[in-house]
Parts: structure tokens; C-alpha cells; sequence
């Protein structure tokens, strides 16, 4: 009976076309998760689906692995941080995933099929499976037509357990909302329940059962990188995000809108007593840093970059901000690059947002535009610029750890200044909560002498008792006047 498989498809949310139905109650996002990060329930399943889908158990996700993990996908079966798919999916969102293309000489193999062309995968029906099978029925029930001829396209190129993880931190960050959807289409439901539950969870090193070997404890960073037009953006973010070597840092290539890219870097905390004997190292853990290059706005875009920019960064509460930490890249250079960064941190940071400076092109630098750079961070009480080059060999694990640095809080690492004035303002809260707390402890021992006084005098007699009541106060406070002035008396 060929109904039956079509109502039990229909119970599960597909319908006649074979479309999963996403509720509103994942795609939707309320007010308290337009800053959803992935949660520890995405990350194991996206850990159990990688180990899962790696074929050969090598640690890496071929293409045919990955085209394996979304062909559960409408056609085109991609992911959505595929250029195929990324213009649609992340429609009205501020950026877009930056993806290299694989090289387009072998045949079949192009990441990006030219528009209207026979192998456009949105013009194609792609086949759900290779049977050449057609599935008939009555009227009354729909027909998926399978055909063998589609062209399969490619999908994606190999990816690390960091690369798939970082992948998804991005689309995360890019849009929450598509993230929960693409992963409730994958098999993930998230539980809300679970979800409080692993938060609580602090120490993951005695969970083998439910994280992988591969799989540390992470943290999510999201950057924002702002800079004047020419400023090195591209080359900065090509040198610590192009792992593989696909993209070169030096390429003359101009960002016109908003792009988002990844990169991972492991860390180890520090341990409790530094250089003590017989105590191991700390814990490690892998950071994902999530980069969204911002390039200058020109004439009437200036004022409208502007609002959503304000809208990222947020207002003074750290739950409000869709960015833990802005970097400011400048042409060392050119004094205009730094003045740009400079208006554009009066503009939008306030004092409790990170903030990092970069100067790029280190070997043209010129020392009227690095002696200023360093001058603005001295008086603000931040760490000097960071100097690079993108033609030189650039210390990409130094740089990261920094700018991780900055937004980490924790004793176990170093701690960079990337708040103006934080440590003066640590010392004079403390301070302040000194002179309460010892203005509270001279307020309750008053009381407590009050209150003992009175409970003392109250066993006096009805005849003088409310003379009596505070005669041990009066003998305190004027005992010592009194034998003073008959001391004075017996020499006289």
C-alpha cells in the first residue's frame, strides 16, 4: 500500500514534495537567542555525525563524505556554506560565509557553476538516488519523479574535525536561526532541558561517553574587523584563516560587502603554580575564532553602515553584543588609516567593549604613524598595536592566542588589556568595596552594642531603670572624663 509510507512521511513533517517542515518554535528566534551560540548538545551531535560520516576514519571529511552527510538536503544538496546555496540562505543577513572555490580545471569539479549553464544545480532535479526508479500512484497521492541523469554537483572540500566544527560556529554566528534549521534537518532536535543541564557541567575530562576523543572543551570568539579601504584587512584574515593554502595573502582582491570566515586555534591553560615540579600542564582547549571583515562604507552607505554597526556591537551589556572583540586594522603607512580607525572606535565602542589594534604592512611602516598608534593605546591604557606583515613570515599562533586573550576570562590565562582603563577601574571598585564593607562592619557593630545595651538595662527596676537603661554607654563614654577631672582635682 503505497499510502502508508506517505502518511508516515507526512507524521514526521515531509510533505508531497518531500520537503522536511522546520517549526516555528527552531527557526524562529526569540529576544533572549538573537545571540545563540552552538550549544553542548549541537556540538556532540555534530561530533557523532562527523565520526559517523568519515569513511575511512582518517580524520577528515572527504567531499564524497560531506555530500553523504546533507544529500537528507532539498536539492541543491549542499551545505549552506556553499557559494551554490549561501546567497539564499542567508538572505538579509549582514554577511555572507567566505568560501574558497576549488579549482575549477577539473572536470565536474567547480564550485560555483556559471549562471543558466547545464550543470547549475538550480536548474537541475537532482536525483534522490541512483535506481532510475519512478514512483507511481493514485491521484490522490503525489509523484517523485527519481531520475539517474541529474548531475551530481560537488559539495565541499576535505575538512578537519576543527574545519566541520568551525564551519558551523560561523553559520551560527552568521545567522542563529538557519543554524537551528539546517540542524534540526540533519536529525538534531535540541533539548532545552539537556541544555541547562550540560551548562552546569564544568569538567568534561571523565566524559569519554559523551564527547569524543577529538572533541575538547571550546570556545566560540566572534571578531569584528574594521578598517579604512586598502588597509590589509584581506591579507590579515587570508594569513590566519587560510590553513590549507588555497587563498594567498598577498592577492590583490578588494571585499566589497560584508564576509565571515573561521579558523581554530589550541590552547593550554596555565597551571595553578607556575614552574612548580611534578605539576602537569593545564587543560587544553580549542578556541573558534569567527572573523567578519567590515569594509569601508562610501558616501550614502556610510550613515546606514553605521546603525548596523552600532546594532552588532551592542550597548553596554555583553549580552547584547553579537561581537566579543573589534579589531581595528590600519596601514601603518598612512596617518588616514589610522585616523579612520581611530573615528570609527569614538563612534561605536564604549569603554566595556574589547578592542585590539593591528598594523598591517609592517614593512613600509612609517614611525610618525606607529608612534601615534602606540601613543592612543598608552593613553588608553591598551596593549600597543600588533604589527604585521602579509609578506613576511607572520606569527599566526601568537596573534590568535592574543587576540583570544583578550576576550577570555579566566586566571589560568595570560589577560590582555583590551578595555580602556579596565585595571584602573578594577582597583577603584575594589577600593570602593573596601569602604563598604568596612562602613557596613562599623554600622552592625554599632547596632550590636546598641542592641546589647538595651537588653542589659532591661532587668533594672521600674524606679530609675530608664536613668539606668544607658548608664554602661554613659560609663563608657564619660567614665574616662570623669576620673580625669577627680585626678585633676587630687592635685589640685
Amino acid at each position: 500500500r503505497l499510502d502508508v509510507p506517505w502518511r508516515v512521511l507526512r507524521k514526521f513533517g515531509y510533505d508531497d514534495e518531500l520537503r522536511l517542515h522546520v517549526p516555528s518554535s527552531v527557526s524562529s528566534i526569540q529576544e533572549n537567542d538573537k545571540h545563540w551560540k552552538l550549544s553542548s548538545s549541537a556540538r556532540k551531535f555534530l561530533a557523532a555525525m562527523f565520526q559517523q560520516f568519515d569513511s575511512d576514519h582518517d580524520g577528515i571529511l572527504s567531499a564524497d563524505d560531506v555530500a553523504a552527510i546533507f544529500s537528507i538536503i532539498p536539492e541543491p544538496s549542499l551545505p549552506p556554506w556553499h557559494p551554490v546555496r549561501a546567497g539564499e540562505v542567508f538572505e538579509g543577513c549582514f554577511s555572507l560565509p567566505k568560501v574558497p572555490l576549488p579549482s575549477s580545471s577539473s572536470s565536474g569539479s567547480s564550485g560555483s557553476p556559471r549562471e543558466g549553464s547545464d550543470s547549475d544545480p538550480m536548474t537541475l532535479s537532482q536525483s534522490l538516488s541512483a535506481s532510475g526508479i519512478t514512483i507511481c500512484s493514485a491521484s490522490s497521492l503525489p509523484t517523485v519523479d527519481i531520475s539517474s541523469s541529474a548531475m551530481m554537483q560537488p559539495v565541499s572540500s576535505p575538512l578537519t574535525f576543527e574545519g566541520w566544527m568551525g564551519k558551523w560556529h560561523m553559520v551560527s554566528a552568521i545567522s542563529p536561526s538557519t543554524a537551528r534549521a539546517e540542524l534540526f534537518r540533519l536529525g538534531h532536535v535540541e533539548d532545552s532541558r539537556r541544555r541547562s543541564r550540560d551548562s552546569k557541567r564544568r569538567k568534561r575530562k571523565n566524559s569519554g561517553a559523551d564527547y569524543p576523543s577529538a572533541m575538547l572543551p571550546s570556545k566560540e570568539i566572534r571578531v569584528l574587523v574594521l578598517g579604512s579601504q586598502g588597509s590589509g584587512k584581506t591579507a590579515l584574515l587570508n594569513r590566519l584563516c587560510a590553513n590549507n593554502g588555497e587563498t594567498s595573502p598577498t592577492a590583490n582582491t578588494s571585499t566589497t560587502k560584508p564576509e565571515t570566515t573561521h579558523t581554530c586555534i589550541k590552547m593550554k591553560k596555565q597551571p595553578a603554580v607556575k614552574g612548580a615540579k611534578g605539576i602537569e600542564d593545564g587543560e587544553e582547549f580549542a578556541v573558534h575564532l569567527v572573523f567578519t571583515e567590515v569594509p569601508e562604507a562610501q558616501g550614502a552607505e556610510t550613515s546606514k553602515q553605521i546603525v548596523e554597526l552600532k546594532h552588532i556591537v551592542g550597548s553596554v551589556a555583553s549580552k547584547n553584543r553579537f561581537c566579543d572583540l573589534v579589531v581595528f586594522a590600519f596601514d601603518s603607512s598612512k596617518e588616514k588609516s589610522l585616523a579612520y580607525a581611530k573615528d570609527m572606535e569614538a563612534e561605536l565602542l564604549s569603554d566595556e567593549v574589547s578592542r585590539i589594534f593591528v598594523a598591517t604592512k609592517g614593512d613600509e611602516a612609517k614611525d610618525i604613524v606607529l608612534d601615534s598608534a602606540k601613543e592612543h593605546c598608552k593613553e588608553l591604557d591598551l596593549e600597543p598595536p600588533i604589527v604585521t606583515c602579509a609578506r613576511e613570515s607572520v606569527q599566526r599562533a601568537d596573534i590568535l592566542e592574543q587576540f583570544s586573550n583578550c576576550v577570555i576570562e579566566d586566571s589560568a590565562v595570560d589577560q590582555v588589556r583590551s578595555k580602556p582603563h579596565a585595571e584602573k577601574k578594577r582597583k577603584e571598585a575594589a577600593k570602593r568595596r573596601k569602604m563598604i564593607w568596612l562602613g557596613g562592619l562599623v554600622s552592625v557593630s554599632v547596632a550590636v552594642a546598641v542592641g546589647v545595651g538595651v537588653l542589659w538595662g532591661g532587668g533594672s527596676s521600674s524606679q530609675g531603670g530608664e536613668r539606668k537603661r544607658f548608664g554602661w554607654l554613659r560609663h563608657i563614654l564619660g567614665g574616662g572624663i570623669v576620673g580625669m577631672s577627680s585626678a585633676n582635682s587630687d592635685r589640685t
